[in-house]
């Protein structure tokens, strides 16, 4: 199978494979998925991690809290779509499915709620004569590129 990658808006071919996933219920078929070369994945890799070391670049905090805010919202609105998918991929009853995908959402929801929320902490100063008429503070920062398998 002959698929291509999307790495930085450009598309790379690739003669990788596919994975074929059935229900293991009933080992019907539900789909297809891309199986990314060693290469596309450490083009990706290289990628994020050149974008991630250009800070100029970043995505302010709020537009980061917009990405994932838009990204639950439109979960909720395929949310049947998406149980049905993991129902059939995980061979489990729709309820449970239902559940997951809610989770998910959640999920997402409580990243947006964290990062509007916790911004540092102020650390105390003033306790020796070292640190009189200082303000110490921490702040949150993405903290790179991250690699997962699910």
């Amino acid at each position: 199978m002959k698929s291509s990658t999307l790495i930085s808006q450009k598309k790379v071919e690739s003669p990788g494979g596919a994975l074929v996933v059935t229900n293991p219920y009933d080992s019907s078929f539900v789909g297809k998925v891309k199986i990314d070369s060693a290469e596309e994945v450490e083009q990706a890799i290289a990628l994020a991690s050149q974008l991630f070391n250009n800070r100029r670049r970043w995505l302010s905090l709020k537009r980061r809290i917009e990405i994932l805010a838009e990204a639950a919202s439109l979960m909720e609105q395929s949310r049947q779509e998406f149980a049905e998918l993991a129902a059939k991929e995980g061979g489990k009853p729709i309820t449970d499915s239902l559940i997951e995908v809610d989770r998910a959402i959640e999920g997402l929801k409580c990243c947006c709620e964290v990062m509007r929320t916790q911004t540092g902490q102020m650390i105390p100063m003033g306790l020796t004569e070292a640190s009189r008429k200082r303000i110490a503070y921490t702040q949150l920062e993405p903290m790179g590129p991250v690699l997962a398998f699910s």
